[in-house]
C-alpha cells in the first residue's frame, strides 16, 4: 500500500486493484497458510506489505491499518524475535511521545505484550484490528538492562516483554510480511 511519496508499488497491487495471480509464489504459498490456518475465517486477500529493519532498530509507532484493508491482518515475522505492544495510545500521541521514557515504560500502563517468535504469524481481528493500536518499542540497550538489575549481553539491542525485568533479545535484521484479508 501506498505510504510515502516516491514508493514504489509492489506488482501485485494493493486494495481493490489487488492481484494475487502476481504475487511470487512464495509469498502467495505464505498467504495461503495464514488465509487457511485453524480457527481463521478469511476471505479475500487484499494487500501484502514486506518491512525490513536493519541493526536492530525495529520501532514501529503504534498505529492502526487502514480499515480498507479489511478486517483480518496478519504478520509473519522472520530473522528476529520481538515484542508487539497493543496500546489504546495512538497517533499522534503514540508518534510525538518521547521514544526512550517509551522503550523503558511503554505507551500506557495498561499495554498487552505480545511476544512474537521468529517465524510466527499473528492474527488481528475485531477491537485489536480496529480500535487498538499496535507498535514496536525502541529497544533498550545491555546497558539500560544492567542499570535497572536485568543480566544482558553487549553489543544488541532488547524488547522485553510484559516487563524490562522479561528481555528479548533482537537480532541485527527483522523482515514483517503483512497480510491484510476481507471478511469470509
Amino acid at each position: 500500500r501506498f505510504e510515502a511519496a516516491g514508493q514504489p508499488l509492489a506488482p501485485w497491487g494493493y486494495g481493490d486493484a489487488f492481484d494475487a495471480a502476481r504475487l511470487p509464489e512464495p509469498l502467495a504459498r505464505l498467504a495461503r497458510r495464514a488465509q487457511t490456518a485453524d480457527g481463521l475465517a478469511h476471505g479475500a486477500l487484499r494487500d501484502v506489505t514486506i518491512n525490513y529493519r536493519k541493526d536492530g532498530f525495529f520501532r514501529l509507532d503504534g498505529h492502526v491499518d487502514p480499515l480498507a484493508d479489511g478486517p483480518n491482518v496478519c504478520i509473519v515475522g522472520l530473522l528476529s524475535d520481538t515484542v508487539l505492544t497493543i496500546s489504546e495510545v495512538g497517533p499522534p500521541e503514540s508518534t510525538t511521545a518521547d521514544p526512550a521514557r517509551v522503550a523503558l515504560e511503554s505507551w500506557a500502563a495498561g499495554d498487552v505484550d505480545v511476544l512474537l517468535p521468529a517465524r510466527c504469524l499473528v492474527h488481528l481481528s475485531g477491537r485489536a484490528r480496529d480500535e487498538l493500536n499496535h507498535g514496536i518499542r525502541l529497544g533498550v540497550s545491555a546497558t539500560q538492562l544492567r542499570e535497572r538489575g536485568v543480566p544482558a549481553d553487549d553489543g544488541a539491542l532488547f524488547d522485553w516483554h510484559g516487563s524490562i525485568d522479561r528481555p528479548v533479545r533482537r537480532s541485527p535484521e527483522r523482515i514483517s510480511i503483512v497480510f491484510a484479508f476481507a471478511g469470509a
